[in-house]
């Protein structure tokens, strides 16, 4: 398997580091104005076409393959995880749910420059009722709480996943209109960005036509990928704060990075980066799932261990929002539980 980048996805990494240097600079959550900030912000991704990197450009996508659009969300996780985040979760689940619909729902919401929210039964201390589907005649009722993983501000419809009530193995996706929805957004741990929060709805009564249908079953794998590819990102970033960091802080007439253990241990974050990156291409280049999930096992923790190794050279500053090496700490926390939590891929999910 030749897992050499193409001139084409270096062509378009580039660009959106390019991008995402100039525009986030400094994070979302930095802003004066947040909320006007993620609505210029989420624009200019949708001009960019990262909203739909993979959809076909009959549906007015930008049509790559899923080891390019990886290759950009990390490009953007390096400067921001919670930006990167939302392009993530758009393009790993709400591309690929709506493209390989069986009843041909809108596509054009995949190639818009607004993003559609995502709302996933996930089930919390404060949500004693999932969201579950109920299928009558020709309607469908929505009924319970859910987690609104990106309850995206002005998105032109969400992409809701339910319990079939009559099947709870089973999920069903439809798209349901932002007044049908009743959203609390809350603050979280990191990954500072995408409005996340709870959801509610209350005997919402959807047509079958916004239903989307599907007589595959989906993997998963473009979005356990491009979560993987948000903790690449987050993993360089603390890796990059750590050798800048060693490189200029003096200890006993030499910098850090003389120290024998400091040089060890910025050896270590490399290399648990650097094989977590190829395990995330040959996944996405060969389409496995066991692959995919398995890159995404990897690429987390390595970015946990490389973000808390970045945060121990630094020493006491570490802790102080003086350095961003403490976000970058807490961005990899968070998503470590989404990927233990959310998406139930732990390790074992590996056989």
């Amino acid at each position: 398997m030749n897992l050499e980048l193409t001139d084409e996805q270096k062509m378009l990494r580039d660009s959106v580091d390019r991008f995402a240097s100039r525009r986030l600079e400094t994070p979302l959550s930095g802003a004066d104005d947040v909320a006007e900030t993620a609505r210029g912000l989420r624009k200019e991704l949708g001009e960019l076409g990262l909203w739909s990197l993979t959809a076909p450009v009959e549906a007015g996508g930008s049509g790559f393959d899923l080891p390019s659009a990886c290759l950009a969300i990390d490009a953007l996780a390096r400067r921001d995880a919670g930006t990167a985040l939302t392009v993530a979760l758009h393009v790993g689940l709400v591309v690929p749910t709506l493209a390989a619909a069986d009843n041909e729902p809108d596509l054009s919401l995949i190639g818009g420059e607004v993003p559609v929210g995502i709302i996933w039964p996930a089930v919390d201390s404060d949500l004693p009722v999932p969201l579950y589907a109920a299928e009558e005649d020709s309607s469908w009722t929505l009924d319970g709480g859910a987690t609104a993983l990106v309850p995206a501000e002005g998105a032109q419809a969400f992409l809701v996943l339910a319990i079939d009530f009559d099947d709870a193995s089973k999920t069903k996706s439809f798209l349901v209109e932002p007044d049908q929805i009743e959203l609390h957004a809350h603050s979280s741990l990191g990954l500072d960005g995408p409005l996340q929060g709870r959801a509610q709805l209350d005997q919402v009564i959807i047509c079958s036509d916004r239903a989307v249908t599907s007589s595959t079953t989906p993997l998963l794998n473009d979005l356990a990928l491009c979560l993987a590819s948000v903790a690449l990102g987050v993993g360089q970033a603390a890796l990059d704060e750590g050798l800048s960091y060693a490189a200029e802080r003096e200890q006993f007439g030499r910098s850090l990075d003389k120290f024998q253990a400091i040089r060890f241990k910025l050896a270590d974050m490399a290399t648990h980066l650097e094989t977590s990156r190829w395990a995330v291409l040959r996944a996405a280049a060969s389409k496995d799932d066991s692959l995919a999930r398995l890159a995404l096992r990897s690429s987390v923790d390595a970015a946990l261990f490389v973000a808390d190794e970045a945060l121990q050279i630094h020493g006491g500053y570490g802790y102080t929002e003086e350095y961003p090496v403490e976000r970058l700490y807490r961005d990899s926390r968070q998503l470590s539980s989404l990927a233990e939590n959310w998406l139930a891929i732990g390790r074992d999910g590996l056989r």
